[in-house]
């Protein structure tokens, strides 16, 4: 018997759909006997489309070239694999997006696929509940009575009022943690946690 294993069907459909084929769907058959096994794939390709077109709504904050990067090209077996098989990784990239820029809150919440019945063509929607942008509250530090908090205070970019930035706030972490080293503390270790209070 051969070592070689057959392509699994869904790499077969991202390949054709990335070929235009965007409605086709794959279906393996397996027959054999103890020493030989036959893999036979039902291809139903579909009516062929020349364009993908993707929409993004609600995205009022964030330029829409920037979601658009977190998209493989729309030509590639990649951006199917994405957008039909792993529909909720995009998701959770998009929310980490909009989390870095302070709004925790953002969600994908629709995700839809439609083709055109005219031209075969595809047609993606993505809308967006961006939700609000996070300030910084009070900030606490705790376990820290080893250095006054004025000089823990210069060392951090995100203050009371600023918006709150996921990777500014981990940049701060850093950033204390070598202020730690610096003042003779080689195993100081810095956490964090966040907390909404309410009316903010």
């Amino acid at each position: 018997p051969s070592a070689l294993a057959p392509p699994h069907p869904r790499d077969l459909t991202w390949e054709l759909m990335s070929r235009g084929y965007y409605a086709a769907s794959v279906e393996p058959t397996i027959e054999g006997t103890e020493e030989e096994v036959h893999v036979r794939f039902e291809i139903a390709p579909g009516r062929k489309g020349s364009d993908v077109d993707v929409s993004i709504e609600g995205d009022e904050s964030l330029a829409e070239d920037e979601i658009e990067k977190l998209l493989p090209p729309t030509g590639s077996p990649r951006f199917f694999e994405l957008v039909f098989g792993r529909a909720e990784d995009l998701k959770e990239e998009i929310r980490l997006l909009y989390s870095a820029e302070g709004y925790l809150e953002a969600e994908v919440v629709e995700l839809t696929t439609r083709i055109e019945p005219a031209t075969g063509d595809l047609y993606v929607v993505l809308g967006i509940e961006e939700g609000a942008r996070f300030e910084v509250g009070d900030v606490a530090f705790t376990g820290a009575n080893q250095l006054p908090e004025p000089q823990l205070l210069s060392e951090i970019e995100l203050r009371q009022g600023a918006f709150f930035r996921f990777l500014a706030h981990l940049a701060d972490r850093q950033r204390l943690a070598s202020l730690y080293r610096r003042e003779g503390f080689p195993d100081a270790r810095v956490r964090s946690s966040l907390a909404r209070h309410e009316g903010r």
